[in-house]
């Protein structure tokens, strides 16, 4: 287990990601009596498998680090710097990506009661940038932790 601030927020990052995984099955289990007529009634399910295999593709990266190209090179002075850095920025990545996935969720069961907002699209545009954000963010560390 990672140790200081940068374990802390894994950790915290790696658990709020579970939470939103279990969150989107069982919106996927309350979605047998939907209405949605999205994507020919397949809306839930479609987001249930993207949102699983993105919650995959992340937990393969952050077991398999090698698999990665790190912006620098990796040196024996360097390398559990870079992993750390690397797992925060997968853990983050990973958390907003569940964040994106929960809200669609959100905005078909909206939908569904007949609610009409535009909330789902500014919380996924937020998070979007949050990624966007997350990566700029390890750039720079990863550059300054040579």
């Amino acid at each position: 287990m990672p140790k200081g601030k940068l374990g802390l927020l894994t950790s915290i990052s790696e658990i709020l990601s579970f939470m939103l995984l279990l969150f989107m099955i069982t919106q996927y289990a309350l979605s047998a009596d939907s209405q949605t007529q999205y994507i020919g009634g397949y809306a839930y399910t479609v987001m249930f498998w993207l949102g699983f295999a993105v919650y995959g593709l992340f937990a393969v990266l952050k077991r398999f680090p090698r698999l990665i190209n790190y912006p620098v090179t990796i040196t024996a002075k360097n390398v559990a710097a870079q992993a750390r850095l690397m797992r925060l920025m997968l853990s983050t990545s990973t958390l907003l990506s569940m964040c994106i996935v929960a809200d669609i969720f959100i905005g078909l069961r909206l939908a569904d009661l007949g609610i009409k907002t535009i909330a789902p699209v500014i919380v996924a545009g937020a998070c979007f940038l949050g990624i966007i954000a997350d990566l700029l963010i390890y750039f720079a560390a990863a550059k300054k932790r040579k």
